[in-house]
């Protein structure tokens, strides 16, 4: 029998199931990831699902009292031959199909959870969503139906663990080789589900399967939505998926912004986790939420020192806050996933300071207006006449071009971050190099004027000196010519 749990955080309170075999241990809640000690008694007592109703119906999940039968040993025509998990939502049993000769997982909703004509056909969007997916990462379908009154979902089954497992085992993060080819995996999941115009929508490692060889299988599309004809199962503001791996659009409850760029969000999260052992934000859900859509990530790096830092300058595109700075598609992700496990360079390429700089201004901008400030440069005084006097004014504008370019760095980092005066402060900084190289130019014209002029002078006294010569001859020695 399934064991209800609540979470003893007041601020989140979450009512679930927990499977009979965690009896007496102690779990995470899948809220907000505060520690549960599982009593030892179980309770017919079933909870909402635990990811955030996308119809709006229940703003925080509750507990609802049913009687839930013992699994029958058939459905439909599957064969139950043990159960391999069981959530709020309902349980996953590992089933034989006589028809076709092959074990499939049944997944079978409670009773309370399929209370509405709306929930039905939600339930049933999974199945009509991965029906026709193809791909050796996605879990596939085999059937869908009803059996007294009891729906089910039958797809392949999957001999392995979760994903999530996987994680809880490692001890803060998998290996990166492994993370990353894992979660490349996954985005070329994603992003052909994106080209048949299915988007997940509740992308996180409870909802990933890996084989005996260590694969990837995206399973449980409940959430799914095409993008082409999706049907009206929820309203705007709605807030669909689980909060710790919502887009900053999903958590806003932007329906119409909820696209391919939220899965590869998702996808970024799965990463950050498998790097670092947690994921960017946690805590009570509406804690979650806001920090989803106003707050930058932790560097990964922070958590585990020694990650590389191209890894990381991927997983950070991937969990951008806009959509516009995230990669263009899920397949852009899984490229340079692959790339950095090939040793390739990867596209992604680190924020430089001024980078940094304008997303700060984006976000701060009074703060930016308050604290932005020119960077002056001092003009050059005229060249002088003289050698000494052009050549000091070179050593002076020398100075000023490096106090310019180093005013120019500290407006970039520090300062402003605002493109146009940045590049005002660099191009007066050229300037201030290029009078100096001027100034440079002019005194050794002046060098050579005054080299020239004494020349002159020493000609011009060496004649003089001969004439004199001469007159003195010529008044001394008058019989000379």
């Amino acid at each position: 029998m399934p064991i209800t749990v609540t979470c003893p955080n007041p601020a989140c309170a979450r009512a679930s199931l927990a499977p009979d075999s965690v009896a007496g241990k102690r779990v995470k809640c899948p809220g907000c990831g505060q520690p549960i000690n599982v009593p030892s008694s179980a309770t017919t007592t079933v909870a909402r699902p635990s990811t955030v109703d996308p119809a709006g119906e229940t703003a925080r999940p509750t507990a609802a009292t049913v009687t839930q039968a013992a699994p029958a040993k058939q459905v439909g025509r599957f064969v139950v031959r043990g159960k391999l998990g069981e959530g709020a939502f309902g349980a996953v049993y590992r089933a034989y199909d006589p028809q076709l000769d092959r074990e499939v997982a049944l997944k079978v909703p409670h009773a309370a959870v399929l209370d509405s004509p709306k929930r039905v056909e939600r339930f049933l969007r999974e199945a009509k969503a991965a029906a026709n997916l193809r791909h050796p990462h996605i879990v596939p379908v085999y059937d869908a139906g009803t059996d007294s009154g009891q729906h089910y979902i039958a797809s392949a089954f999957i001999n392995g663990q979760k994903l999530a497992d996987a994680v809880e085992a490692s001890d803060g993060g998998l290996e990166f080789d492994r993370a990353a080819r894992l979660v490349r995996e996954l985005a070329e999941a994603l992003a052909y589900a994106h080209e048949q115009g299915v988007v997940h929508r509740d992308v996180k490692p409870d909802n990933v399967m890996l084989d005996v060889a260590d694969r990837v299988h995206l399973m449980d599309f409940g959430l799914a939505a095409r993008q082409d004809a999706e049907s009206k199962l929820t309203n705007d503001g709605a807030i669909m998926g689980t909060p710790s791996y919502m887009a900053p659009e999903q958590a806003k409850g932007d329906t119409a912004a909820v696209g391919p760029a939220a899965d590869q969000y998702a996808c970024g999260v799965v990463l950050y986790e498998l790097l670092t052992g947690r994921t960017p934000f946690s805590g009570p859900v509406p804690v979650v939420i806001h920090n989803q859509i106003h707050t930058d990530p932790e560097p990964p790096s922070k958590l585990r020192r020694d990650l590389p830092k191209d890894l990381e300058t991927v997983c950070l595109k991937a969990v951008s806050k806009r959509i516009e700075d995230r990669y263009p598609d899920c397949q852009a992700l899984a490229d340079d996933l692959r790339r950095w496990v090939e040793g390739e360079p990867v596209s992604a390429r680190r924020l430089g300071g001024f980078e940094k700089a304008v997303r700060w201004v984006r976000k701060n901008p009074a703060a930016a207006g308050l604290g932005a400030a020119g960077v002056l440069v001092a003009a050059l005084v005229a060249v002088a006449v003289g050698f000494a006097v052009l050549a000091g004014n070179a050593v002076t504008a020398r100075d000023t071009a490096e106090q310019a370019q180093a005013d120019a760095v500290s407006a970039r980092d520090l300062l402003t971050g605002e493109q146009e005066r940045t590049t005002a402060a660099r191009d007066q900084a050229v300037r201030a190099q290029l009078a100096e190289a001027e100034a440079r130019k002019d005194a050794e014209a002046v060098r050579d004027d005054l080299a020239k002029a004494m020349k002159k002078v020493a000609a011009q006294e060496y004649g003089s000196t001969l004439r004199m010569a001469g007159l003195e001859h010529f008044q001394f020695d008058p019989g000379g010519p």
